[in-house]
């Protein structure tokens, strides 16, 4: 598709940010987007977002934590496309 074509010719070896539906986000290099919009990136880290609205959203009584992110290297990783929820560079 159009977006698939201008995103790989503009951000392919760009860092960037992927955030999920379950409140997680995922740096690294992207290095490959295939038609369904999956990413596949390199050199990446797993960012647990301690103010997500996730948690609240399951349990009423779960407060909003404002803490740093918790972080996890996982090297390579591919984010299905149905599971983004925004992208940043």
């Amino acid at each position: 598709t159009e977006a698939v074509h201008w995103l790989t010719t503009n951000f392919i070896n760009r860092t960037i940010l992927a955030h999920v539906k379950d409140g997680r986000a995922f740096l690294g290099t992207l290095i490959c987007l295939d038609p369904q919009r999956n990413l596949i990136l390199t050199d990446a880290e797993e960012l647990r977002l301690a103010s997500s609205s996730d948690a609240s959203e399951h349990f009423d009584h779960a407060p909003k934590l404002r803490e740093a992110p918790q972080t996890r290297w996982v090297g390579m990783v591919m984010v299905p496309g149905k599971k983004m929820t925004r992208l940043e560079v």
